[in-house]
C-alpha cells in the first residue's frame, strides 16, 4: 500500500517498453521457423484489435466473438475434427517438492504484481515467464499464486489509485466506492471463500472423475459452440458473428501451427502499445 502509488505514477510512461518485452520474449520463445508463425498470428490478432473497436458493436461486448473464437470455437472444432473422447480417469498421488512449491509461489506472487501494472496481458503469458521448474505442476502453481495476487492487487489498486484492474474490481467500483476498511473485508471474504473452493473442489472432482467418461464430449462440445453462436448474435449482433467467424479462423491456424496461444492475446497487447506510444 506504500509503494504502490508511487510505482504506478513512475511505471507510466514505460510501460508500453515492458508490453514490447513480453511480446519479444514470447515470440523468441517459440522454436525455429514457429517465431515467423508467431510475429503473423501476433500481428494478425493485434490488427483484429485495432479495428473491432471501430465496428458499430456495444464496446462492452466487443470481446465476447474475439475471445469466443481463439479460445473456445476453434478449439471445440478441432477436437470434434478429431473425434475426441475422455479418456478413463485414475486416481492416484502426486509428489511435489517443498522447493518447487515455494518457488512456484513466490515467483507467481511476484508475476501477479507485474501483471497487475500491465494492461492487456494474461496471467498464462507472464506465467510462461515466472514458471522457474518448466513442468506442468510447477506451471499450475505458479498460475495459481499469479491470479491469487492479480486479484487482490487488483482491490488494493482500486481503494489506492482508483484504477480497475479486473472484472471483479470493475463490478465493486460500480456498486460502491471503497475505503480501507472495505478493503479489508473483501480480502477476508476472499480469503474465506478461497478455502471453503478450494476443499469443495478436491471433494467435487473425485467424485464427478468416476462419472465423466460417460459424457459424450462430441456432443457436448456441439452445444456448447451453438450457445456461444447464439449468444454472440444476441449481444453483438452480424457482425459479431462475422467477427467470432474471423477469430475462430485464425485460431484454428494457431493450434495447427503449434503456437503457443498467448500469441493470440496481441489482440489486446498490440493496441494497448500504441495506445502509451501515442500513435
Amino acid at each position: 500500500m506504500l509503494v504502490i502509488p508511487s510505482l504506478y505514477t513512475t511505471t507510466g510512461p514505460y510501460i508500453y517498453i515492458f508490453l514490447i518485452s513480453i511480446v519479444l520474449f514470447m515470440i523468441l520463445s517459440e522454436n525455429g521457423w514457429k517465431k515467423i508463425h508467431a510475429v503473423i498470428i501476433f500481428s494478425a490478432s493485434g490488427l483484429i484489435g485495432l479495428t473491432a473497436n471501430k465496428l458499430p458493436i456495444d464496446a462492452t461486448m466487443i470481446l465476447f466473438p474475439i475471445f469466443a473464437g481463439f479460445f473456445a470455437v476453434s478449439i471445440l472444432l478441432l477436437q470434434l475434427k478429431a473425434k475426441t473422447k475422455i479418456p478413463q480417469q485414475r486416481q492416484k498421488s502426486s509428489f511435489v517438492s517443498t522447493r518447487s512449491v515455494n518457488r512456484s509461489v513466490i515467483f507467481g506472487t511476484i508475476g501477479g504484481v507485474v501483471s497487475g501494472f500491465l494492461p492487456g496481458v494474461g496471467s498464462s503469458e507472464i506465467a510462461t515467464i515466472a514458471t522457474v521448474d518448466k513442468n506442468e505442476k510447477s506451471f499450475l502453481m505458479t498460475i495459481g499464486a499469479l491470479t491469487t495476487a492479480n486479484v487482490i492487487l487488483s482491490i488494493i489498486c482500486l481503494y489506492l489509485i482508483s484504477r480497475t484492474r479486473s472484472g471483479l474490481a470493475v463490478a465493486i467500483n460500480q456498486l460502491a466506492q471503497i475505503g480501507f476498511n472495505d478493503v479489508i473485508l473483501i480480502l477476508a471474504v476472499s480469503l474465506i471463500s478461497a478455502g471453503a473452493g478450494c476443499a469443495a473442489t478436491l471433494f467435487i472432482a473425485k467424485k464427478f472423475m468416476t462419472r465423466i467418461t460417460k459424457i459424450n464430449y462430441s456432443v457436448l462440445s456441439a452445444m456448447v459452440i451453438f450457445m456461444l453462436i447464439v449468444l454472440t448474435v444476441l449481444f453483438t449482433g452480424i457482425l459479431g458473428v462475422l467477427l467470432l467467424v474471423i477469430c475462430t479462423a485464425l485460431g484454428i491456424v494457431t493450434n495447427l501451427t503449434k503456437i503457443k496461444r498467448g500469441n493470440l492475446m496481441g489482440v489486446l497487447i498490440l493496441p494497448t502499445i500504441l495506445f502509451y506510444i501515442g500513435m
